[in-house]
């Protein structure tokens, strides 16, 4: 199959393109919607040790590498930090740090104008959108546990429901730090850790995976493959807080 795939186009080298052509929640440039469509069909390739992203020059997506020696802590953000991420399916979110509440990180998103609450592990507590829509996770969703190291394993459950009480839903959530190595995205090119996951949720037999790819250097997922929330994610662009 991958060798069917060989002549798909690379990603995207570098993550920065024009705001005035892309928009807020408009379709993304050609470029990365191609780069979104091969990343879309990853999920079926998420068990290899080693992901290709197809091309006709075989540019690598995820190449394993040696660990560092010490563990990644936990992420520190300033207010204003930027994050752009295309979907599969063509959109692009902004995520903006909007500071700290009550020692939760607050990120705020423009097109769908969520702002969503994490813990400094940067697992999901809380998502709230315009309207009354509320969407809690007790005590979190546990989708990051630092320190990180290759080898480490965490496991949680959970309960999210919404702020009107309906639809309460239980899960557990099994994640290991599989390994480290250097991802390619739209934005560049990263060191980066890899977790799976392992998403169940009572009543439902069958479990999800996700595989989710952390940079240190940014302190972000950099790219989420698979898992419950929608389309895969891939980061597009990022900007600190006073950069030019």
């Amino acid at each position: 199959m991958l060798a069917s795939m060989e002549r798909m186009p690379a990603p995207v080298p570098r993550g920065r393109f024009d705001r005035r052509r892309a928009g807020r929640g408009r379709s993304i440039p050609p470029c990365l919607r191609r780069t979104g469509a091969v990343l879309a069909g990853l999920g079926m390739l998420a068990a290899c040790e080693s992901i290709s992203l197809p091309s006709s020059s075989s540019t690598p997506l995820w190449t394993p590498a040696p660990p560092p020696d010490t563990a990644a802590p936990a992420p520190r953000f300033t207010p204003g930090d930027e994050f752009w991420f295309t979907t599969g399916d063509g959109a692009i979110v902004v995520e903006v740090f909007a500071g700290r509440d009550d020692g939760l990180l607050v990120f705020r998103r423009d097109l769908d104008h969520e702002t969503r609450y994490m813990t400094p592990h940067l697992a999901l507590v809380r998502r709230v959108r315009p309207f009354g829509s509320d969407r809690r996770f007790d005590p979190d969703d546990g989708r990051l546990s630092f320190p990180l190291v290759v080898g480490k394993k965490w496991h949680r459950s959970f309960r999210t429901w919404r702020s009107d009480g309906s639809r309460t839903t239980r899960r557990t959530r099994t994640c290991t730090v599989t390994g480290y190595g250097t991802i390619a995205v739209p934005a560049g090119h990263f060191a980066a850790y890899r977790v799976r996951c392992t998403l169940r949720t009572a009543g439902r037999g069958e479990a999800v995976r996700e595989d989710l790819f952390y940079a240190p250097a940014i302190g972000r997922i950099v790219a989420r493959i698979g898992g419950i929330d929608g389309p895969d994610i891939y980061l597009s662009e990022y900007r600190r807080a006073g950069a030019p």
